[in-house]
């Protein structure tokens, strides 16, 4: 590596509140999440590379903290260094630039495509939008989270970088799927209700009156 070449990056796995309440604020769910991430990391070079060629350390953080930047500290309702509230468990990752058996360099921050064949295999491909969909696509899958779609990494980037006729469409989508889930909700209760409704309609079923003289005989045999 040349001097002024990065030796180490940061991975920060920072789940909303929303999925940290879906996995229980569960570490060791997070820790497999993460090791997934890794998974999804060492796949997306393009390159033959599994989880087992990436040299990475990672440690649980329960807390975030106040900084000059937020605007609390800035009106002086709170102090710099000062916990936040709330649950903020999230997971750091400290993966290094060379591969586990030192012979190789990966970067993630190179913007090369893959035009070249040549120089893919010697640089790599990287591609950060591709990974972050997959990561939160893997979260999905792993624990069973049902997205909305305005949680979803691709609906943040079309309304902040999309043209005004691709955040319309997405608007669209949007309503649209929101008016599904009530619908799919609506057809739930009502199911509910109905079974709900036969159970109760169902016939008390009693012993005949001659059933229980001979029940009482028997008994007094």
């Amino acid at each position: 590596l040349k001097k002024a070449e990065a030796k180490f990056y940061l991975i920060n796995i920072s789940p909303s509140g929303k999925e940290l309440d879906h996995i229980g604020n569960d570490p060791q769910k997070l820790k497999a999440f993460a090791r997934e991430v890794m998974k999804e990391y060492a796949e997306n070079f393009n390159k033959g590379l599994s989880e087992q060629d990436i040299k990475y350390y990672g440690k649980i953080e329960y807390n975030r903290y106040y900084t000059h930047e937020d605007p609390e500290v800035k009106q002086g309702l709170r102090q710099r260094g000062e916990a936040k509230e709330g649950s903020h468990m999230h997971a750091q990752l400290i993966v290094s630039r060379k591969t586990a058996d030192n012979g190789r360099l990966i970067s993630p921050m190179t913007n090369h495509r893959g035009s070249n064949a040549g120089h893919s295999q010697k640089f790599g491909q990287f591609n950060r939008l591709d990974f972050t969909e997959r990561c939160e696509k893997v979260f999905d899958r792993t624990f069973g989270y049902e997205r909305e779609l305005s949680e979803t990494f691709q609906y943040r980037k079309v309304m902040l970088n999309g043209t005004a006729m691709q955040r319309a469409d997405m608007i669209v989508a949007e309503r649209n799927h929101e008016a599904k889930q009530a619908k799919e909700q609506s057809q739930a209760f009502e199911r509910d209700k109905r079974e709900k409704k036969e159970l109760t309609q169902q016939p008390e079923i009693k012993p005949k009156p001659e059933q229980q003289k001979k029940r009482g005989i028997s008994r007094g045999l």
